[in-house]
C-alpha cells in the first residue's frame, strides 16, 4: 500500500515533467517501397535512413546504367533470378540490415517498441545488360509530436 500511494504521488510530478518542457508524440517506423524507372545509382549500395537517396529517380531515359557497372559498384547481388514473362530480363537483389516495425513514443525520451520484420533491400531489374528500374525497400519513420517552443507556446510537429 505504501508503495501506491508513493506511485500516485508521482503521477503529478510526471505530468508537469512531461507538459513543462520537451516534447511529447509518436514516432512509427515502418517498412516503405519506392520504385524508380530508369533510376540513378550511387556508387556506394545503402539504404539507410540517411542516404536514402543511393537510389532515386533519374527522370530521363537517355545512358541507361549498365549491369556491368552495378557490378562493379555495388558487387555481386545476393540473389539473381529471372523476371516475370511480362518485364522480362533478371531481378538483382542486394539486401541490408534487418529493420524493425512498430511505434516509437515520445515523452521526453524515446522509447522504442520496435520489433524486427524485414531487411532492407533494393531489387533492379536488368534487361539486356542495362538497369531498366529499381525497388527501394527502406526504413521510413513518420513522427508527430507536441512540445514547447522556446517562447513557451505549444508547436506541433509532423515529418
Amino acid at each position: 500500500m505504501n508503495k501506491l500511494r508513493a506511485a500516485a504521488k508521482l503521477v503529478p510530478i510526471l505530468v508537469v515533467c512531461l507538459f513543462g518542457q520537451g516534447c511529447v508524440g509518436v514516432c512509427v517506423a515502418h517498412i516503405e517501397t519506392e520504385t524508380y524507372k530508369n533510376p540513378a545509382i550511387g556508387y556506394e549500395p545503402t539504404v539507410n535512413l540517411w542516404e536514402w537517396d543511393c537510389v532515386r529517380s533519374k527522370g530521363s531515359l537517355e545512358d541507361p546504367l549498365t549491369a556491368a557497372w552495378l557490378q562493379e559498384y555495388w558487387g555481386k547481388p545476393a540473389s539473381v533470378r529471372p523476371a516475370t514473362k511480362e518485364t522480362q530480363g533478371e531481378l538483382w537483389t542486394y539486401k541490408f540490415g534487418l529493420v524493425g516495425g512498430g511505434v516509437i513514443p515520445l515523452l521526453i525520451v524515446p522509447v522504442p517498441l520496435v520489433l524486427p520484420l524485414a531487411r532492407e533491400k533494393v531489387v533492379f531489374l536488368v534487361r539486356d545488360g542495362h538497369v531498366v528500374s529499381a525497388e527501394v525497400k527502406a526504413l521510413h519513420l513518420s513522427i508527430m509530436g507536441f512540445g514547447f517552443g522556446p517562447d513557451g507556446k505549444w508547436a506541433l510537429c509532423h515529418w
